[in-house]
């Protein structure tokens, strides 16, 4: 029994991390093979399907591809903190 459980945990796992994970701008994320990224555009479809889904980069924080490079959009700004006057 541990070793069914070993198995498809390992099968489970492989599966996961063998996709692109997109990750939100809201915290949320995306598990999906992306397909091409444009300017102001990122296409993807999931797994088992043919269907390529459209999202504007603006919503998309980064992307995690299965080769494990990292692509980071729409980073936050930190603008300095202004304390009086003298700072301008």
């Amino acid at each position: 029994m541990k070793k069914l459980f070993f198995i498809l945990f390992t099968f489970i796992c492989s599966y996961i991390y063998a996709q692109d994970v997109i990750y939100l701008r809201n915290n949320d994320s995306i598990v999906a093979n992306v397909t091409k990224i444009d300017e102001n555009t990122i296409e993807y479809k999931f797994e088992g399907e043919e269907i390529i889904v459209v999202k504007n980069k603006k919503s998309i924080h980064k992307i995690k591809f299965k080769s494990g490079r990292e692509e980071v959009f729409n980073e936050s700004v930190r603008l300095p903190k202004i304390n009086g006057e003298e700072d301008w």
